[in-house]
């Protein structure tokens, strides 16, 4: 078993924390490129399969990956998960970090539109039956150097932290994943098919959050804390600062300006191209190997856009494509073993690329479509519109909270309430300027419904006296007849105020208007304790109907209760004459009246009304005339 120090411990444990700190990288990058909706949802799912890798690793993984091998191909199952051995528990630590990493590279390319479960069933196939056989085969003699090497190792494969073991490996499940699940709505359909990332500030933060983890991956891989270690940072940040550069000339020279996401996944590329040979190289054969990983990353892109699959990060042209090229790269800048020629050197990496591809893609396209027979592993259309966040989590932010919102009045119509989120929030910004434009909107509503009612109510009533006009009038009589009781008796009566012209012209049409107004007000004050329905039918001239059956007369004769509540109403005006200033004006009221028959229609008691106006005017006026 080797034999560690108690300094190289301590390093180890730090780099192992370093690496630890790459799961709040990945988050953070995945959560600034998908879309606000999803953010909850990937961030969980980074969660849950670190809790899977580690445990899952534990019980059996890491025996699989370090223990007694059997022909070089897995380790001997469970041989490790009871040891007591510190030396044991380091290089576990230190390697479950590096699983988790391995198995969250598959969070961003499905995200968006794999279910929680699904993704976490992927994530223990992963860490049981992917990445600790690859693992074994170029590094299973980590704990015990000698005969219990893998395969690979023992031709002469180099990948010193991982640009295959991990990236690659973990960039094959992710490639067989999307190619299962299918991409995004919208992704390839709509015209673009551009999916705006929610924020790239975030991106850039999780980026950086990356490379200080990267420098505890590759600088702790050389498990020892020597001379080599500043060699393998420098190396680290080299790769990655000219994956930078790379990507920005082509971005530069494709677009006439640089792409932001293409810089920030070109430094990726090159941090995984160089993590292969960064223990081997001179830092400027490490600024070439990240310069064309960096290069690779925006290729190999394109590759996938050209065969429409979705990768909602980039995280296959980041791991696998770059992991391939920097794994590749070790023959041509890494010392030739003695007993290997440069061409056989290549040849194994090239095998050793080869055979982690043939083994990991294939077992999970099996994988997945074995289990999706009874696991769903896309969400519905309708959950990826919603967006995964409520979905599969039942959870809430402000802006979500806010949308709920939005979404209820849209479907209700009701505008009348203001939207209400917490005023600590960026979303109480937005839904302060909508409550404005739910305010103005509801003003110009409240605006228009008043003008509408205010038109209505000049088409239904006479504006001088307020009461119903002619046509108004008419279709409440006939509605009343139509809707009575059986038992109902109306009676129609038709009043004119005696002499008006006099007035009009004696005293001027001011006068003549507060004459007409005058006579409704009394007209009403008689009818108060009646349910009758008065209407100015034009100039001086009146329309009223009631039903005498309601009136306080109604033990009499219809035709003498009708007459009698009329009369009423001639002495009430009689005895109160219309004050103008100092002068009196006395007024008096003609009415003719009769009772509806009942199957004629109403105009025929209108006209049998206005006969009987006619005869109390010619009779001398202010008096009652009723027929039948």
């Amino acid at each position: 078993m080797i034999q560690i120090s108690q300094i190289d411990m301590v390093w180890i444990l730090t780099c192992s924390c370093l690496v630890l700190f790459m799961q709040a990288g990945f988050s953070c990058l995945e959560a600034g490129q998908i879309r606000a909706k999803n953010t909850i949802n990937v961030v969980i799912k980074n969660t849950a399969d670190f809790a899977i890798s580690v445990i899952g690793f534990g019980i059996i993984g890491f025996s699989v990956m370090f223990g007694k091998s059997l022909s070089g191909v897995i380790g001997e199952p469970f041989s490790l998960s009871t040891t007591e051995t510190p030396h044991i528990y380091l290089i576990f630590i230190f390697q479950a970090m590096f699983c988790a990493t391995a198995t969250t590279i598959l969070s961003g390319a499905v995200a968006e539109r794999m279910s929680f479960y699904g993704y976490c069933l992927v994530a223990l196939f992963m860490v049981i039956l992917v990445y600790p056989v690859t693992g074994h085969w170029a590094w299973g003699g980590l704990l015990f150097p000698g005969d219990n090497n893998g395969w690979l190792a023992t031709l002469g494969f180099h990948d010193f932290a991982g640009s295959t073991v991990v990236h690659s490996v973990g960039g094959w499940v992710a490639l067989a994943a999307i190619g299962h699940i299918g991409p995004r709505l919208g992704r390839f359909n709509d015209p673009g098919g551009v999916i705006e990332p929610s924020n790239i500030t975030l991106t850039s933060l999780g980026v950086f959050l990356l490379w200080f983890g990267w420098l505890g991956f590759n600088g702790g891989s050389m498990l020892a804390a020597n001379e080599s270690v500043p060699l393998i940072i420098t190396n680290t940040i080299v790769g990655g600062v000219f994956g930078i550069l790379s990507t920005l000339a082509l971005t530069a020279l494709r677009y006439g300006k640089p792409k932001a996401l293409d810089i920030l996944n070109g430094s990726l590329g090159g941090l995984v191209a160089v993590t292969a040979s960064c223990d081997s190289t001179a830092p400027w054969m490490a600024a070439i190997i990240g310069f064309v990983g960096g290069l690779v990353v925006i290729y190999v892109i394109d590759l996938l856009q050209k065969f429409r699959l979705d990768d909602a990060v980039g995280a296959i042209p980041v791991h696998l494509g770059a992991g391939i090229w920097g794994t590749l790269a070790v023959a041509l800048f890494v010392e030739t073993p003695e007993h290997l020629s440069a061409i056989e050197f290549l040849g194994i990496q090239a095998l050793g690329v080869v055979a982690v591809g043939l083994y990991v893609f294939p077992l999970s396209m099996l994988f997945f479509y074995v289990s999706g027979k009874f696991i769903k592993y896309r969400v519905s259309a309708q959950a990826e519109i919603i967006g995964l966040n409520i979905i599969e989590h039942d959870a809430t932010t402000s802006t979500l909270d806010l949308i709920r919102q939005m979404s209820h009045q849209a479907k209700s119509g009701d505008f009348k309430k203001p939207v209400t989120v917490d005023h600590q929030t960026e979303a109480h910004h937005i839904a302060t300027f909508y409550n404005a434009v739910l305010d103005r909107v509801n003003r110009e509503e409240a605006e228009k419904d008043s003008a509408l009612e205010r038109l209505t109510w000049l088409a239904e009533h006479d504006p001088l006296t307020e009461c119903l006009n002619r046509r108004t009038w008419h279709e409440r009589l006939q509605t009343a007849i139509d809707t009575a009781n059986p038992t109902a008796t109306f009676g129609v009566a038709m009043l004119d105020i005696d002499h008006f012209k006099n007035v009009n012209d004696t005293h001027g049409h001011a006068t003549g208007d507060a004459a007409i107004r005058h006579v409704v007000q009394h007209t009403i004050k008689a009818f108060l304790d009646i349910d009758a329905t008065f209407g100015r039918l034009g100039g001086e001239e009146f329309g009223v109907f009631l039903d005498v059956h309601q009136t306080p007369l109604a033990q009499n004769e219809p035709h003498v209760a009708m007459e009698k509540v009329m009369k009423r109403l001639c002495v009430a005006l009689e005895t109160t004459p219309l004050k103008v200033g100092d002068k009196e004006i006395s007024l008096t009221m003609s009415i003719g009246a009769t009772i509806y028959q009942p199957g004629e229609l109403p105009d025929a008691a209108i006209s049998r009304a206005d006969q009987a106006l006619y005869v109390a005017k010619g009779n001398g006026r202010n008096q009652v005339q009723i027929t039948d």
